[in-house]
């Protein structure tokens, strides 16, 4: 059984990936580095990654492949929190990679298979496909 741990505010699921207290949060001049489904690798500053989060109005990590900490704003969009807690499955599942990059682009690739599929059901739903 996977355990998700939900927050109510950004900031205390940040804390709690930094693990430190919310006023303790590393400075904005650090990066954040991910890789997508396709393998490419990209870097954002910390203020790139919050301002993505916000717009997303979700985020989300796994502790110890064990526990998906996952914060998201009431607006979510269902599709984009359905994709993001897939990514994080995907982090989930051996095996784990210890080249970031590629975990990520393990972790994107369930990603994918999580959107391609809510569009494909989406599109049958209103007649498109099939």
């Amino acid at each position: 059984m996977i355990k998700v741990r939900k927050y109510d505010d950004l900031k205390e699921c940040i804390a709690a990936y930094f693990e430190c207290d919310v006023d303790e949060i590393p400075s904005q001049e650090g990066m954040w580095y991910w890789s997508d489904a396709d393998g490419t690798r990209h870097s954002w500053t910390m203020d790139d990654a919050l301002s993505h989060i916000m717009k997303k109005n979700c985020w989300s990590w796994v502790d110890d492949k064990e526990i998906i900490h996952i914060w998201y704003a009431p607006e979510v969009e269902r599709y984009t929190l359905i994709s993001v807690l897939a990514h994080e499955l995907g982090h989930i599942e051996r095996p784990y990679h210890r080249d970031r990059f590629a975990e990520e682009q393990k972790a994107a690739k369930y990603e994918r298979v999580a959107e391609t599929a809510m569009d494909i059901a989406r599109d049958l739903l209103e007649g498109k496909n099939g």
